[in-house]
Formats: C-alpha cells, sequence, structure tokens
C-alpha cells in the first residue's frame, strides 16, 4: 500500500473509531478514487486524500478534521496540499460550528 494512502487510512479508521459503516464506506471510495485514477490520472495524493477523507467534515466536529491527521507520519507533498485545506475546514474561534 502507498505511504501516503496508508498514513491517511490510518488516521482515518483512528478519527471514526468503531464507526464501522463510515470506514467501510471510505475504503469503497478509496478503491473507485484509485480506478479513475487508472482510467484517467490525476493527481495521486489529492485525489485519494479526497476520496480517504472526503466525510471527515460531516461528523459532529469539524475543528476535529485539522487535528486529526498525523502529520508525522505524512510525507511533505501531503502536508503542504493538505494541512491549509485542513486548516480551512476548522471553526474560528469564537464563531459556533454545526
Amino acid at each position: 500500500m502507498n505511504t501516503i494512502k496508508a498514513a491517511l487510512i490510518k488516521a482515518m479508521e483512528a478519527y471514526f473509531k468503531e464507526d464501522v459503516r463510515r470506514i467501510n464506506h471510505a475504503h469503497r471510495v478509496t478503491e473507485y478514487a484509485e480506478e479513475l485514477l487508472k482510467r484517467e490520472g490525476g493527481d495521486y495524493p489529492i485525489v485519494i486524500g479526497a476520496a480517504v477523507l472526503h466525510d471527515l467534515s460531516g461528523t459532529s466536529s469539524q475543528s476535529s478534521v485539522a487535528i486529526m491527521v498525523n502529520f508525522n507520519c505524512l510525507s511533505s507533498v501531503v502536508k503542504n496540499r493538505w494541512l491549509p485545506h485542513l486548516q480551512s475546514l476548522a471553526p474560528k474561534p469564537g464563531i459556533a460550528s454545526n
């Protein structure tokens, strides 16, 4: 398994804990994304990152999204591309989230 994909999946599974339905769904979406990459090409870290992490903002706390990825496990490519995006999802201090 690709190192980027493995690190993202590990973080996603830790985030969802015992929510097997969400974990299995993320795995299926990631498999579809890999098929699309084979057929159409694309930026692997972005496509796989989007596939693995796509449901995280649908959970109870968007602020957890910015915290959940263990950036020590990820390559600098993913850190540089995803960190700004994850930070943009986190609620600003003093602003209530859904």
